[in-house]
């Protein structure tokens, strides 16, 4: 069944009616939909209902740089809603010929987010490359820069983790790097010596 059917109530004798259009509007809000054809409902929306029109397309981008972006962006801001991608004043910012390119909120949440997560774990489950950390310790032998631990707790407190890191400025001064030594779950609060302890562990 064709998304678009969202916004049309089916009728007798093979038409349907707009339902976002007002009762009193002068423009056409019934259409002929002939063997279930759709054309027609995407052109009505598309010429006046461009929100809810983009909101269609955007079930089919589910999989898009832009989409995954979204959704990045979700993960390091959760006081965000995944609705704030269509919304007029987000929108606004950009041509309409881009609007279809967001997400909606029920793609990111359904497909989008899931997929990603998914990817994740998948990744996890590989066994850890040992060449390739000792390489990371020679090509950094030497190198003035400075070792870093960041915390992190899970909503409600079920989850604790310490990632350490070693951050030092590129030889051509363009960018600070940060590779990842390790990553520990640890319990507790992340006090001074909790922290001196996991250092030296790693």
């Amino acid at each position: 069944k064709s998304g678009v059917w969202d916004y049309f109530t089916r009728l007798a004798g093979e038409k349907a009616e707009c339902k976002l259009c007002p009762p009193d509007t002068t423009r056409k809000r019934v259409f002929d939909t002939p063997k279930k054809t759709t054309g027609s409902l995407h052109n009505h929306l598309r010429s006046y209902h461009k929100l809810e029109h983009s909101l269609l397309n955007a079930k089919k981008n589910l999989t898009g740089k832009r989409a995954r972006k979204c959704a990045e962006f979700l993960a390091e801001h959760p006081e965000c809603s995944p609705a704030m991608f269509h919304s007029q004043t987000f929108l606004s910012f950009f041509p309409e010929n881009e609007w279809s390119t967001f997400p909606s909120r029920t793609s990111l949440i359904e497909t989008i987010i899931p997929k990603m997560i998914s990817e994740v774990k998948e990744t996890n489950k590989k066994p850890i490359d040992i060449s390739s950390v000792l390489s990371i310790f020679q090509d950094l032998a030497g190198v003035p820069g400075c070792i870093v631990a960041d915390g992190c707790t899970s909503k409600g407190g079920k989850v604790s983790l310490t990632a350490v890191l070693f951050y030092y400025i590129a030889d051509d001064f363009s960018k600070m790097e940060g590779p990842l030594l390790a990553v520990k779950k640890t319990t507790g609060r992340h006090t001074a010596d909790a922290i001196r302890a996991l250092l030296e562990e790693v």
